[in-house]
């Protein structure tokens, strides 16, 4: 039983240090990829709704920023009904508000339309 407990211990610690490798080259390869949302011209995808807000949320596919629609029409929330399965580009930017970045959503974020 203790020669288990050492291999598990030094497997795990042996995943560690595959994963701190494997992050460090993605870092480094999409490091150069990577828009900042201050300057992004944003292309936004509706990806999910809000049921509670009814509002569509979108995310930017350049930076990776949260957006929301708020008040969206009856054929815009039946469209975003499968849009987790099925994103679709969102491209009346006008409506779009920033809520912020870096894959942290709306709802997440317990945010009603009077704070945004």
């Amino acid at each position: 039983m203790r020669i288990d407990y050492i291999i598990r211990n030094w497997l795990e610690g042996v995943w560690l240090e595959i994963e701190r490798v494997f992050l460090k080259v993605i870092i480094k390869v999409l490091g150069e990829r990577i828009v900042d949302p201050e300057n992004c011209e944003h292309e936004w995808e509706a990806h999910s709704v809000d049921y509670d807000n009814v509002w569509l949320e979108l995310i930017c596919f350049e930076c990776n920023s949260d957006g929301i629609v708020q008040d969206p029409d009856s054929q815009e929330w039946s469209d975003a009904y499968g849009a987790s399965m099925n994103p679709y580009r969102w491209e009346d930017k006008s409506r779009v508000t920033y809520v912020r970045c870096f894959g942290k959503t709306a709802s997440s974020k317990n945010t009603s339309k009077e704070e945004l």
